[in-house]
Order: structure tokens, then sequence, then C-alpha cells
């Protein structure tokens, strides 16, 4: 008999616990956004939002700043060294100063100028940074970049870069030609770089 006062307890807390967090639920509103409604392109590549706000979405055409309203884009305009890198815009990245950087693979890194709206390409590195295949923001707040053989770690306070050699597995079972290296990092801010073909 004690038994199935227990249980019947048990389910009244369970109950009153379930429908407790069930009400403290929020509610979402979905709404989708297409070239319809400004965007450059429907293909989105990476997403984030900044400090102020803006949500940042780099497109296979373009990159938009959306600011809960409008979106404001930005383009590749050939031989304007001021505008995006190239046409399709990889990943954008919004590092701990509120800094928007975007990567186009194979070309230079950009940060967004603010004060002037436009582009300026990253250039205060000793090291030849045209051909990355990859960067991230990683866990430390710093920037990371990969070309596939060397590991870039960009102090975002400063600007001074590390360079780090990327040993590479001998006992592979697949041919890496062709494959583009990444970064990603684990739980414990380890480093992985992975390649996809």
């Amino acid at each position: 008999m004690q038994l199935k006062s227990y249980v019947c307890k048990f389910l009244l807390y369970l109950y009153l616990f379930s429908a407790f967090f069930l009400q403290a639920q929020e509610k979402y509103q979905l709404k989708t956004f297409t070239t319809d409604n400004g965007l450059p392109h429907d293909f989105i590549q990476s997403i984030v939002q900044d400090q102020l706000g803006f949500i940042w979405i780099a497109t296979w055409d373009g990159l938009s700043r959306f600011d809960g309203y409008e979106f404001k884009n930005y383009y590749h305009k050939p031989g304007d060294t001021t505008s995006l890198p190239f046409f399709s815009t990889d990943k954008v990245l919004v590092d701990k100063q509120n800094q928007v950087w975007l990567f186009c693979q194979g070309r230079p890194v950009v940060f967004l100028n603010r004060a002037k709206d436009c582009f300026t390409p990253f250039q205060k590195t000793p090291f030849q940074l045209s051909h990355l295949s990859d960067i991230a923001l990683g866990p430390d707040q710093n920037m990371w970049l990969t070309d596939g053989e060397f590991l870039y770690k960009l102090n975002v306070d400063d600007f001074l870069i590390s360079k780090f050699s990327i040993k590479k597995d001998t006992n592979q079972l697949t041919d890496n030609e062709g494959s583009v290296p990444q970064i990603a990092f684990d739980n414990k801010a380890g480093i992985w770089i992975y390649c996809w073909h």
C-alpha cells in the first residue's frame, strides 16, 4: 500500500514539474527570408550576430547585413579593392572586439572598416595568407587560419600572428588531392584539422 502511495506522489510531482516547464517555454516565430526579401542569394554559407545586434549573412553571391527590418548587401566589384574579394563569401565571423571578418576561399581575409563602410584586406603579417582554406574563431577568442600546410593564430587584440606547422598523417587511407582543410575545436579547446572534398 505504501508503494502505491509513493508511485502516486511521484506521478503527481512529475505531472506538476512537466506542466511548469511546458508553460515556461518561450514561443518563437519562424520567418523565412529569400532574395525576394533582399538577400543577395538564397544559398547561405555562414551566419553570425555582432555586438550591435546586426545579423551578418555570408551567401553565394555576397554578404548581407540584416538589422531586423531590411538587408544591406555588399558585393564583389572587380577592380575595387575595398569591395568583397570574391563574389562567393564562405564565412563571416565577429571577434571579441566586434570586428567583422570575411573569408572567401583562396582569397585574402578582409575585415569591415565600419567608418568607411568598406572592406580592408588584412595585411599586418609577415606571412603570405592569400591561399587560405578556412578561418575560425577559437574558444580563446582569437582567429585561427589554415592553408592546409600551416595553422596561424591571429591575436585579435594586437594583430600578432603565430605560425604552426601541420604534421600530416603518413598512414592516411585516402589521397588528399583536392581536399579542403577545415578548422574545428573540441569541448576542451583542442584544435582539429579535417579535410573534405
